[in-house]
């Protein structure tokens, strides 16, 4: 048994498949405008020695030789993290295995 579409049905399926191929056309051209672009960009860092230098760099998050840095929280803190990581272990709930049986 054949299926009977309107013309309406068949020009609305080939707006719709029309549609399709300019988009993934779009997209395919897209993508190999960003390799290329990578590629360019990866060699022009081989090119300069590999160092990539950013312009709009502001300077935040610059490293400070006189700041001081600790490792951890302050020692004040220390028990009350320490009583904290106890708490919040207890609170997690536990992982079920699930046993499969033989049959």
């Amino acid at each position: 048994m054949a299926v009977k579409k309107s013309k309406k049905e068949v020009s609305a399926q080939k707006a719709e498949h029309a549609a399709r191929t300019k988009l993934k056309k779009q997209r395919r051209e897209e993508q190999e405008r960003n390799v290329r672009l990578k590629l360019a960009k990866e060699n022009a860092e081989e090119e300069s020695g590999g160092e990539e230098h950013d312009d709009e760099w502001d300077g935040i998050g610059e490293w400070d030789e006189e700041e001081d840095i600790s490792d951890g929280e302050d020692s004040d803190d220390q028990a009350e993290s320490a009583s904290d990581e106890e708490s919040s272990e207890e609170q997690r709930p536990t992982k079920r295995v699930k046993l499969r049986e033989k049959r």
